[in-house]
């Protein structure tokens, strides 16, 4: 299960948060339950990123 960290100021996609477990403990109910959960964390991480300033750097282009 993994969810965006966004950047409040424009939206874009930062990072993300995850987690993950084996199937026989993941099944489709498990996550049901669980996807709430870490949509809230991402939107928590989100929405005090601005106070970062690691959140806040230019975007670099790895293939340059």
């Amino acid at each position: 299960i993994a969810m965006p960290v966004r950047r409040a100021t424009d939206n874009r996609v930062i990072g993300c948060i995850s987690i993950a477990g084996p199937s026989v403990r993941m099944r489709p109910a498990r996550i049901a339950d669980i996807a709430p959960m870490v949509k809230r964390a991402a939107d928590s991480i989100s929405s005090i990123a601005s106070a970062s300033q690691y959140f806040n750097l230019p975007a670099r282009n790895p293939l340059a």
